[in-house]
């Protein structure tokens, strides 16, 4: 059987407006597990005019980067979008930053 499968796509286009785009098209439509759309958001509102908006993005950043800090107690410990949960990283990005 043949199937068709709608494509688009964009060439060119800064990554703050790339991850835009996922989240509107993602986030809406299709459920998206929520570290992704944490993990970016720190991209996405970085310099966003909405003073709750780029405290997020700072919050999402700092996030980031004690999960990418071998002298952090949380390296490598933080379940980032493309990760599984495994006996060591245990620690859902989403959890981290609610409770910030």
């Amino acid at each position: 059987s043949i199937a068709e499968l709608p494509v688009l796509a964009f060439s060119g286009l800064p990554g703050s407006k790339q991850a835009e785009l996922f989240i509107d098209i993602n986030g809406e439509q299709r459920r998206v597990k929520k570290n992704l759309l944490q993990d970016l958001y720190a991209e996405l509102r970085w310099n966003s005019s909405d003073d709750e908006d780029r405290i997020n993005a700072v919050i999402s950043k700092a996030i980031q980067q004690v999960d990418a800090d071998p002298a952090s107690p949380f390296y490598g410990r933080i379940i980032r979008a493309d990760e599984s949960k495994s006996e060591k990283r245990c620690i859902s990005l989403t959890t981290v930053f609610r409770a910030l």
